[in-house]
């Protein structure tokens, strides 16, 4: 959701659109301020990292959503080394109110279509919302029970727990559309000949 929206929505702090712009840009200018973006340190996660890895040697691209302006997700992106491992972002400049809107803005930057996408998420709803756009889904448990994420596709303790073969067996049952139709074998029926049948009059005995 955008700054906007969020004070006119959420905060209610005023209901015209230049005040909340306003605001919405004094914000975004303290968090350009160096000394405060110098407190936003994000620690890199070498689970993440070796699986963005992983995946972007095997040509499969990967994309972020998130409701942080795109200039911070730009930093935490920097400080955890995996900048130049994501192909598209999804940030709160996009405008978008459900996480399934943000999937599929995602999807738009790869040029992926959703049933072609999985998507990482460690909450029930995300879950749910990823099937309703049509994108696979794996479950991470830790903020949520994994008996609460049986809805996913698929379920990991940790990343580590994934591997590229893992992605791609998600998508191992789908037959191809290029597969040939079975033939149906037409079975000749065989038209019997007409019988003709000669009769000769018998002459009747004369007394």
């Amino acid at each position: 959701m955008l700054s906007e929206k969020a004070i006119t929505r959420e905060f209610q702090w005023t209901q015209d659109i230049a005040t909340a712009r306003k605001i919405s840009l004094t914000f975004a200018l303290s968090i350009q301020n160096k000394n405060l973006m110098s407190t936003y340190k994000a620690k890199s996660l070498n689970e993440s990292n070796e699986l963005l890895k992983r995946l972007n040697h095997s040509g499969i691209a990967c994309a972020i959503v998130s409701r942080l302006p795109k200039l911070l997700v730009d930093k935490i992106l920097n400080d955890a080394g995996i900048n130049s491992l994501i192909a598209g972002q999804v940030c709160a400049e996009d405008d978008f109110e459900r996480d399934m809107q943000g999937f599929l803005k995602a999807s738009l930057k790869i040029r992926r279509q959703p049933k072609k996408c999985v998507i990482f998420d460690s909450r029930p709803s995300g879950i749910i919302q990823a099937h309703e756009a049509n994108f696979k889904a794996v479950a991470l448990s830790g903020v949520y029970p994994l008996y609460e994420l049986s809805m996913a596709d698929l379920s990991v303790r940790t990343l580590n727990e994934m591997k590229v073969l893992n992605v791609k067996r998600l998508f191992s049952y789908e037959v191809s559309d290029k597969q040939p139709l079975l033939q149906t074998e037409v079975l000749k029926i065989r038209k019997n000949r007409p019988v003709i049948a000669i009769y000769k009059d018998v002459p009747e005995n004369e007394e």
